[in-house]
């Protein structure tokens, strides 16, 4: 089937970065005020380590991460002078879909926020209230907890990319955080949870097993079943 989403490579910009440059944007040409307004709502969002964002020209594309290759299913929210401009006062913020049921719609620039959050909401699946701490923030609170017990950095999982070989790793979703687990470039298994907690009981769940059979190993006894040691 021919994909009607976004056909080009999604260079992620961070939102300090976009914030910064839609804000001197707008210095210059107050009616792109309504575009930092966005970003800036995404950055005081729980749930801005679930979106990335990117620029064409002056529109602002968002998707939810981790970001996949072209085509991308994403909201683009079009800027005054786009080559599908809003009328002047207005907000036009767009849907571009795999089946090409694509979505617009158009608003007061005063609804601006309002409007897209309700498209994120309704077209990516991303809850504005879902709390979520970022990959970088989830690395170091495991690792800081595995230092806590002398864990091997080995029995840890890796952070938004997989090694293989059935070792775990941690990658952003729709819905929180994925805990997913490859082996041979075949997809074995992959949980998916907004809760935090939950998610760092599944790695330590692991971290616990993996440094048990360590242990077993080192310290094996002749004759006795292996799982006497774990």
């Amino acid at each position: 089937m021919r994909s009607m989403a976004w056909r080009h490579e999604f260079r992620v910009r961070p939102w300090d970065e976009l914030g910064h440059w839609y804000g001197e944007l707008t210095e210059t040409h107050p009616e792109f005020g309504y575009l930092g307004d966005i970003v800036e709502s995404i950055i005081g969002s729980p749930a801005a380590g679930l979106l990335a964002g990117t620029t064409s020209m002056h529109d602002l594309l968002i998707t939810d991460v981790p970001v996949q290759p072209p085509p991308i299913e994403c909201v683009i929210v079009r800027a005054p002078g786009s080559m599908h401009p809003p009328p002047p006062g207005c907000v036009l913020i767009e849907h571009l879909s795999h089946t090409g049921r694509n979505d617009s719609i158009e608003r007061p620039a005063r609804e601006a926020v309002a409007l897209f959050w309700r498209f994120v909401q309704e077209k990516l699946g991303v809850d504005p209230a879902t709390r979520v701490v970022p990959l970088n923030g989830v690395e170091a609170l495991v690792r800081r907890r595995a230092a806590e017990i002398d864990a091997p950095t080995t029995a840890l999982p890796t952070f938004g990319w997989t090694e293989d070989g059935a070792r775990p790793h941690i990658e952003m979703a729709r819905a929180g955080y994925a805990y997913v687990v490859v082996e041979r470039g075949v997809e074995q298994s992959r949980q998916v949870t907004g809760d935090l907690d939950e998610l760092l009981w599944w790695v330590f769940r692991d971290v616990t097993f993996d440094t048990a059979c360590s242990f077993e190993v080192a310290h094996r006894r002749e004759g006795e079943d292996f799982r006497r040691q774990l």
